[in-house]
């Protein structure tokens, strides 16, 4: 936005005043895409502008071309420097070590254990070393053993070498497996890995052919031929080893060859693949970029798929390894020269290697895998069984034949068929190993299969082969019909709706145990079929009921769209796979519903006007009720609230004392399912239920009568959008709502008015009055005339399809508006078996307090007794007491010193709060002090990290000039970040005892997950108090002002934040920000009658840089609705004009008043 501020000077700006990020290491570029791709809100259609099937057909082709060619080299090069003994035999190796058969075969099994006892360690560092380090740091190792190999002289060094060759090449395999899985999608897999893989084939018939010519060397240097095998081979692979260094990339976020879009793109498919969309809004994250812990590796180890799969495994990898090791042998045993043998293994691996990939892209095209598996796992049956039914050499080399050609397309097959169903990135990266580590003793098994004495048939070695194939099949059907199992019953619980109880960082977290995970094991023609099958149901319900609701159509459309949404998201280039005829149901049906959408948008822009970006914090704030407490609220009849949830009353209120506990209890309400039951008997099935918590220690809209209606009718919109029309009816009239004006407090009045006596269709097809039930927390809490709040409380409950819960102290505004009214209770003078419940099961958790409970029962049961007794149901003043106690467990206090520790604390909150203060050790004075100010001046909590910018303990203002903070990956927290929060907060806890509350949220970034604000609204009444306001004031220092310190911070904290991690990662955060630093301008100006125009300069300055780099059109609300301003703000002195900052207006040469003319 060049040009917004344009009475700004173009200044020198440091460093720290740029908006565009600076130079970003890996750890950063990673983190950008990451947070790019899993912005709030970004779907497949964020980056339409992109063309998705070109980008997506341009990714793939990049990736394919970059990574493919170069994996599949040094997969040839690794399964012809293992397999390569076996050509190293038929030229005379073991005569010239002079070896038996059986020490030959345990050269060739020893090679295996150390291969697979290495794998999983190798694949969690390939993680954490970047795959450009560690695959050409292996390749070089087992370059470099190949190549001693060929001056061996006897069967214990040929033994030595093959074990190292085994921990060196551990890594090679798994680890690619893996890095594949990180670039591509479930769908995508197998082809790639069968491209990757198809190099074993090729390398079995380059070995061959190679085999063939290096051993005419035989003499040369004076060493033999089979010599020469080993050290020519292994010379390459050094090589090639050296070009891999800067020849590999590491993962799609820091691939310099697609664009940061592109890579974003690649990196949103990858996070979002395998999901469910369920009933909640959260979005589940399988590939994520987690941090190391030891518990993925043990989630590998006890998963029970990956045990079955590596009996599968089994049922290939026994053939395959028995095949490359003794192919030669076996065709040269049927009587053919060895040079004759070695070229007949060409055909067989070269047509092997075309069926894989032929295969794999049908696997990935039709999105079957098990099929595939146990169809050629039935083919190697044949192979075998041609193999052992008949001598004819024509014959059995058919056999090995056919087998090699099953063999090698199943092999890609089961390793994607795993990676496919395991979720979270180390996870995968142990399983896979494990599969592969495990799953590759079946080359230990199977090079002792062919023994010397059973040639030329070797009978017993394909009959052990044909039983591994049996158990494989076998497997394999075991895991199908699990598969199916689980992923109907996860069906089952997603219909009714389980998935909403978890945020999505816990499904997250539960990876593939997630019930919104499904397993693969057939999957697009069944969606396929699904669709179509859906999309006629849709339209069938919408035409049986031309005249259903909007919100009844949407509920119907919501769950087929989820559906659509899913398939286009892991397939969008594979539209075709539905045959034209079926996209043809599809698109008709679409056109048949499109008319539907137009109002579903309309409504969502009004309930976007209503939306302010504080309007679930207090909700969240409050803690959850402690397990079985208030539950009498439904048992007690004398109470009558069931009574009155099932009946016409109108309006029920709940008092209590400060501290009682009212807010809990009204969340424990609104969100048990006793309520809505018990409502039902009243609202039938068009009931709503709204609600609002006010906060007085929040901002302007959280404890305003705008905020209230905002809220409510917010609530209201999301559930039954149909009802904007009635409801709004000026608003719904207007030709657009992509810029709406602010709502006045007349018109939302107005809007909440309408609700009464609305009459809609009901979901059961006849009209019937909307019934709502809202629930208003806090009335206390508001900021305005509580007599006239109460009037409107009367007036809304007034209607018959109204019924209002509010809950308050009970002070006489309240008091003489509902205290006359039998629907109501006193929540102090009913929590005493809560209180008794709390204090008992809190304690009782302790270890010592249970050791003390044994000693002497008698005096912990009084202890807990007293508690309950002196709380007068008071339930913050018990937590208070409880946390105290816990304190003196752990100074080993015993039971008589526990109760005299209880009966010292005052039993009123404010006398308590004076003892914390009191209490408060004098170095931590000052700090605690400026801490407490700051907190009681904020407009609700804010992130602990703004302490970072703040001098607590320093003598003068307070105010740092910068703070290093070491970002890394946004939105993950760097680990030096992470100590400085812990080290801030311990020293909070500290400093401030029992007057903060830090709370940890999962909607923000892990830097600003914990926020600091006071323990309890009774908190910051108290330190508002006159008297404790100037004892603070004293304390801080004369020089310290909380409003500036707050907007010093701030901007700190903003310009560090986007210089570090730039805008697009800020996007949903700094509005919010930006409206605190006017609000502290704001109270700096009002409290102390002087503004700070240095530090707003230079927000300017930085606002300046910032919008230069990043227009302001990236903003879909507009430039003035982002400032909160409703006329063209042209400058940054016109936004302070709106914002009320007079005196710095007045500073800067200019009248308020014009400016906002």
């Amino acid at each position: 936005m060049a040009g917004m501020f344009t009475n700004s000077e173009k200044l020198d700006v440091s460093e720290l005043e740029n908006g565009q990020p600076e130079h970003l290491t890996r750890k950063d570029e990673i983190g950008r895409i990451d947070a790019i791709a899993t912005a709030q809100g970004t779907t497949l259609a964020s980056f339409a502008h992109l063309d998705e099937k070109k980008i997506l057909r341009k990714a793939s082709a990049l990736m394919d071309i970059r990574l493919i060619p170069m994996l599949a080299l040094l997969y040839l090069l690794s399964f012809l420097d293992r397999g390569n003994i076996g050509n190293a035999k038929i030229e005379g190796l073991q005569e010239d070590l002079g070896m038996t058969s059986d020490q030959y075969n345990w050269c060739l099994t020893v090679f295996f254990f150390t291969y697979a006892a290495f794998e999983v360690p190798s694949n969690l560092l390939l993680k954490k070393l970047r795959p450009s380090i560690w695959l050409p740091t292996i390749m070089v190792a087992w370059g470099t053993v190949m190549t001693l190999m060929g001056i061996v002289r006897n069967y214990h060094g040929l033994l030595v070498a093959r074990i190292f060759l085994g921990v060196t090449e551990a890594g090679l395999f798994p680890g690619v497996a893996y890095y594949l899985t990180m670039w591509y999608c479930r769908h995508e897999i197998q082809l790639r890995q069968a491209m990757f893989f198809s190099a074993a084939s090729i390398a079995g018939a380059f070995s061959g052919l190679l085999a063939f010519a290096i051993s005419k060397m035989d003499g040369t240097g004076g060493l033999e031929g089979w010599r020469w095998i080993f050290i020519l081979e292994g010379i390459v692979t050094v090589i090639v080893a050296v070009f891999a260094f800067w020849a590999l990339h590491d993962f799609p976020e820091t691939a310099k060859f697609l664009t940061e879009e592109e890579r974003a793109f690649v990196v949103y498919r990858l996070k979002y693949q395998g999901q469910v969309q369920g009933k909640s809004d959260n979005r589940v994250q399988v590939a994520e970029a987690d941090e190391f812990q030891w518990k993925y590796v043990w989630d590998a180890f006890t998963d029970w798929q990956i045990w079955i799969n590596i009996f599968v495994y089994w049922g290939i990898v026994c053939p395959l390894y028995g095949i490359s090791l003794f192919l030669p042998t076996i065709i040269r045993n049927l009587n053919y020269t060895s040079s004759t043998a070695q070229l007949m293994t060409v055909p067989i691996y070269i047509t092997a290697a075309i069926l894989a990939v032929v295969v794999a892209y049908l696997s990935d095209r039709l999105g079957k895998r098990s099929p595939f598996i146990v169809g050629f796992l039935c083919m190697m049956i044949v192979g075998f069984s041609m193999c052992i039914s008949s001598s004819n050499p024509k014959v059995v080399y058919g056999g090995v034949f056919v087998a090699a050609c099953a063999i090698y397309p199943a092999f890609p097959g089961v390793i994607s068929w795993l990676s496919n169903n395991l979720s979270g990135s180390y996870k995968r990266s142990a399983g896979m190993a494990l599969q592969i580590g495990v799953g590759n003793l079946g080359g230990a098994m199977a090079s002792n299969f062919y023994r010397q004495k059973d040639a030329p048939r070797y009978i017993l070695g394909h009959g052990l082969e044909l039983g591994f194939i049996s158990v494989g099949i076998i497997a394999a059907l075991i895991l199908i019909f699990s598969y199916i199992g689980i992923n109907k019953k996860r069906d089952r619980h997603m219909a009714a709706g389980e998935d909403s109880r978890y945020t999505a960082e816990e499904l997250s977290a539960q990876g593939d145990r997630a019930i919104t995970f499904r397993y693969m094991w057939t999957q697009l023609m069944e969606l396929n079929r699904n669709l179509v099958d859906n999309y006629k149901h849709v339209e069938k319900e919408t035409s049986l009921s031309p005249n259903a609701p909007l919100y009844a159509k949407k509920n119907h459309l919501h769950v087929e769209f989820q559906f659509i949404r899913q398939f286009m998201r892991e397939r969008p280039e594979d539209q075709r796979a539905f045959g034209e005829e079926a996209l043809r149901e599809i698109v008709n049906s679409l056109s048949a519903l499109s008319p539907h959408f137009k109002p579903f948008e309309k409504a969502r822009g009004l309930v976007r006007s209503l939306n302010f970006e504080q309007i679930y914090d207090r909700e969240l704030d409050i803690r959850q009720a402690h397990d079985n407490t208030f539950q009498w609220i439904f048992q007690d009849s004398s109470l009558r609230f069931n009574e009155w949830l099932q009946s016409e009353h109108g309006l029920y209120w709940i008092s209590g004392k400060a501290g009682s506990g009212k807010s809990t209890l009204m969340k424990f309400l609104t969100n048990d399912s006793r309520t809505r039951q018990s409502l039902k008997m009243w609202g039938g099935g068009n009931l709503i239920i709204a609600k609002h918590h006010f906060w007085s220690a929040g901002t302007s809209l959280q404890m305003s009568q705008e905020g209230l209606m905002r809220t409510l009718l917010q609530d209201i919109f999301l559930r039954r959008p149909d009802l904007c029309e009635n409801v709004c009816p000026k608003r719904w009239s207007e030709t657009s709502l992509l810029e709406p004006l602010p709502w006045t407090r007349g018109e939302l009045l107005d809007c909440l008015m309408n609700l009464g006596n609305l009459t809609s269709v009901s979901e059961y097809g006849r009209d019937s009055p909307v019934r709502f039930c809202i629930f208003i927390d806090g009335l206390d809490e508001y900021s305005g005339d509580h007599a006239e709040l109460s009037t409107l409380m009367h007036r809304l409950s007034s209607f018959d399809n109204i019924k209002l819960c509010v809950s308050s102290r009970p002070w006489n505004e309240f008091t003489d508006a509902f205290g006359q009214s039998r629907w109501k209770l006193e929540l102090h003078e009913l929590t005493e078996k809560d209180i008794l419940l709390f204090t008992s099961e809190s304690l009782g958790e302790n270890d010592k307090f249970q050791s003390l409970k044994t000693k002497s029962p008698g005096d912990a049961e009084f202890l807990i007794e007293q508690i309950s007794q002196r709380a007068q149901g008071v339930f913050l003043w018990v937590f208070l007491v409880v946390r105290s106690l816990l304190r003196g467990l752990r100074n080993e206090d015993d039971l008589p010193t526990l109760n005299r520790r209880m009966l010292e604390l005052p039993n009123q909150l404010e006398e308590y709060f004076g003892r914390m203060l009191d209490t408060i050790e004098p170095v931590y004075m000052m700090p605690a002090a400026r801490t407490l100010l700051m907190v009681s001046r904020a407009n609700g909590p804010f992130p602990m990290l703004t302490f970072l910018f703040v001098n607590l303990e320093g003598h003068g203002g307070g105010i740092r000039s910068e703070a290093s903070i070491p970002l890394g990956r946004w939105p993950d927290i760097d680990p030096a970040a992470k100590e400085m929060l812990r080290i801030k907060k311990k020293q909070l806890v500290a400093q401030c005892r029992d007057l903060l509350h830090i709370s940890t949220t999962s909607n923000e970034p892990q830097l600003l997950g914990e926020r600091v604000g006071p323990l309890h609204r009774t908190v910051l009444d108290y330190l508002k108090t006159d008297e404790v306001n100037s004892l603070l004031l004293a304390k801080a220092g004369q020089a310290f002002e909380p409003y500036r310190a707050l907007l010093v911070a701030h901007v700190l904290e903003i310009r560090t934040l986007a210089r570090k991690a730039g805008l697009i990662h800020l996007k949903n955060h700094l509005c919010r920000w930006l409206d605190d630093v006017f609000d502290f301008a704001i109270g700096l100006e009002i409290c102390t009658g002087q503004t700070d125009v240095e530090t707003l300069d230079g927000f300017e300055r930085f606002l300046n840089t910032l919008f230069e780099e990043y227009h302001y059109s990236s903003f879909e609300e507009g430039m003035e609705a982002f400032f909160r301003v409703t006329e063209n703000a042209s400058s940054f002195i016109t936004l302070t004009a709106y914002r009320g900052l007079r005196l710095y207006a007045q500073a800067k040469g200019f009248n308020l008043d014009d400016l906002v003319r």
